[in-house]
């Protein structure tokens, strides 16, 4: 399955990697990275079963939390409480596109169409 990651969520993306190295420091900033790696490929390959319909923000998005990656690596420690959404849509059999990677308390709709949220 291709993976294909639009414009606003590289910027998302870079963004809070950022701000965590920045908050928690390197170790934390590649745990999270790791982290977003997994979650990506979780959402490249199967769609997984705790991702869930965002029709709320979108036709045909589906939202996916990073916690639900949490446990699944190799990270000690593993990031304690991941706070952030992809916003993802199955454009085919094969291909995926993540569209947005944002916070969890923020409101993802008005977010969602949000160009420098």
């Amino acid at each position: 399955m291709t993976l294909r990651i639009a414009g606003p969520a590289r910027r998302d993306i870079a963004r809070l990697l950022i701000w965590s190295a920045d908050m928690f420091g390197g170790d934390a900033r590649q745990r999270y990275e790791k982290l977003l790696a997994r979650a990506l490929d979780g959402i490249a390959g199967d769609d997984p079963a705790s991702s869930r319909d965002a029709s709320e923000i979108g036709h045909d998005l589906r939202l996916y939390h990073l916690r639900n990656s949490r446990l699944s690596g190799d990270d000690r420690p593993p990031v304690a409480r991941p706070r952030h959404f992809l916003i993802y849509r199955r454009d085919s059999a094969d291909r995926v596109t993540l569209l947005r990677v944002l916070h969890d308390a923020s409101d993802l709709p008005s977010r969602f169409n949000d160009p420098i949220a």
